[in-house]
């Protein structure tokens, strides 16, 4: 019995465009890497502002020549920048086919001045000097209360000095050069912590920068602004005291309030002590 032979089976390629579109992207891909079109031939660098880095040593440190576009972390590119000159704030790298990258780098803008001040310790009982709400009508008492929260800040703010150091700081707290900006205001820091580099509360430095512009508004000219822990003494003719934790606008507008009604009065202010609900006012004894 004859036994029947298997049919060939007919082989057959059917042509798509997938068999023509891939050899073409490949193609050109090896194109690309082998006339280095993906690689940075040429580095810019454009700065706003900075004068703590050159941009032949942004160029330097980015490192970034013949590396490839596709290869570079530019996260980790910007907070080595960051981290190696301080005053930069923001940074915009740009790749383009010809090999080109380009940088733009922009500075950050300082808000004020920071005079951070270091003193012998003080007892802590002398600068927790306890002072009742006032509650006594009469003027007397008031300025005996008064008294005594001067006494404490005076003791601490002339106590003698082991050295100091000036910083500028921008709006978010940044403390970003060592030096000062005499167009800016100027605050005196005592026994911070504040070092270059570092960080401070963004929240106190926008409020002190707000309570200096309120001051010059209310014409008390040069003042001069302390803090200790969210103790703010403006340090004037009257001599204010303050809280950091406090509502600010609340306290500048009592301010305004009280200067106003001694102006419309003749009344000389020696001290206004905003720290309580009801503000400890001092006035110059008449002659």
């Amino acid at each position: 019995m004859l036994r029947r032979l298997p049919k060939k089976r007919k082989f057959s390629f059917k042509f798509s465009k997938t068999h023509l579109i891939l050899p073409l992207v490949f193609l050109t891909l090896g194109a690309f890497f082998y006339l280095g079109l993906f690689k940075v031939k040429n580095v810019e660098a454009e700065l706003k502002n900075v004068d703590c880095a050159s941009p032949e040593q942004i160029i330097f440190t980015l490192n970034i020549k013949d590396r490839y576009f596709f290869l570079l972390d530019k996260g980790n590119l910007e907070k080595k920048l960051k981290n190696k000159f301080l005053c930069i704030k923001d940074i915009k790298i740009s790749n383009y086919l010809s090999g080109k990258t380009r940088v733009f780098v922009s500075a950050r803008e300082p808000v004020a001045s920071l005079l951070v001040s270091l003193t012998r310790k003080i007892e802590e009982n002398t600068l927790k000097v306890e002072i009742v709400e006032a509650t006594s009508s009469t003027e007397e008492a008031n300025k005996v209360k008064n008294r005594k929260v001067m006494t404490a800040v005076d003791y601490y703010l002339q106590n003698e000095s082991t050295g100091s150091a000036k910083f500028l700081v921008d709006g978010e707290g940044k403390v970003f050069a060592e030096k000062e900006n005499q167009e800016i205001p100027l605050f005196t820091i005592y026994n911070s912590e504040i070092r270059l580099g570092g960080q401070v509360d963004s929240n106190k430095i926008n409020n002190l920068v707000k309570i200096f512009k309120k001051l010059k508004e209310l014409e008390i000219m040069d003042p001069k602004v302390k803090v200790f822990e969210d103790l703010i003494v403006i340090d004037t003719r009257p001599r204010v005291l303050m809280l950091a934790n406090k509502d600010v606008d609340y306290q500048l507008a009592s301010l305004q309030l009280i200067l106003q009604k001694a102006k419309i009065e003749f009344r000389s202010i020696e001290s206004v002590d905003l720290r309580f609900n009801k503000p400890v006012v001092v006035f110059t004894p008449k002659k």
